[in-house]
């Protein structure tokens, strides 16, 4: 296995030394997206089964209940941003539940079994972007 990236699963990876990288690729986490036709701001991140932050800048996060999490942003978007996450341990899928704030301020994500839909805990990768605040 790679010093640098760890398999999890059929569908995951995880960047274990993002520093390794380079500024270049590190200052993408929380910053103004370029060529944008409106001036928007992106954030990314991974966050591990246990609700921790494991890449990524922006925001904080938390494990509520079994395979119930939720995403905070440090600074608010300008109005809701776009938000999708992604399970990173198979069979799980996870689903994203839209901020009832207007400026997208938090996310819940919910991961279950595919096959039984049963809550799951599982590390996800998400990516936000929208208006910048």
């Amino acid at each position: 296995m790679s010093d640098e990236l760890e398999f999890l699963g059929e569908y995951g990876v995880v960047q274990r030394n993002f520093d390794r990288l380079g500024p270049a690729v590190r200052s993408l986490q929380s910053t103004a997206v370029q060529g944008a036709e409106e001036s928007v701001r992106m954030i990314r991140g991974v966050v591990s089964s246990v609700g921790a932050v494991v890449a990524g800048t922006g925001f904080s996060s938390a494990r509520n209940a079994a395979g119930d999490y939720t995403v905070t942003f440090t600074a608010a978007f300008g109005a809701r941003p776009s938000f999708v996450a992604m399970a990173l341990t198979a069979p799980a899928v996870a689903r994203e539940h839209a901020s009832t704030a207007t400026n997208g301020t938090s996310y819940r994500v919910s991961i279950a079994n595919s096959a039984t839909g049963a809550a799951l805990d599982s590390a996800f990768n998400f990516i936000a972007i929208g208006p910048a605040g």
